[in-house]
């Protein structure tokens, strides 16, 4: 086993919490100052962090909350939002909701691997 995945796997998890709200905080900024530019990728990555270190329903607020971030500052970028801005920010929140829920299956399925063949012992 890698060292970096033993000390990631230690971690406390609201140290989890805290990185993702603030990532989730700065992409906001970013988000806004950006204007127009979709940054759903960028949000992925809490979201991930998230669902994997602290379990689904961590998952599922951080990705409720980015989506939130993203409609703020979606509202607050444009002078008018139409339905189809109101349906993107709606796909967009979705979409990580599903990653949220695909990254915490695969965590719970590797574990459940690791039970069944354990890691060879390095010499």
């Amino acid at each position: 086993m890698s060292k970096m995945r033993v000390f990631t796997g230690r971690l406390p998890k609201w140290f989890w919490l805290v990185v993702d709200l603030l990532l989730v905080f700065f992409l906001g900024i970013i988000d806004y100052i950006t204007g127009d530019y979709s940054l759903i990728i960028y949000y992925m990555i809490p979201v991930v962090l998230g669902s994997w270190f602290t379990g689904l329903g961590f998952g599922v607020a951080v990705a409720v909350i980015s989506g939130l971030v993203r409609f703020c500052a979606d509202y607050a970028t444009y002078t008018e939002l139409s339905f189809a801005n109101y349906l993107n920010i709606a796909q967009d929140s979705l979409f990580l909701l599903v990653i949220a829920v695909i990254s915490a299956n695969l965590r719970t399925r590797l574990e459940g691997n690791k039970r069944v063949l354990p890691d060879k012992k390095e010499k």
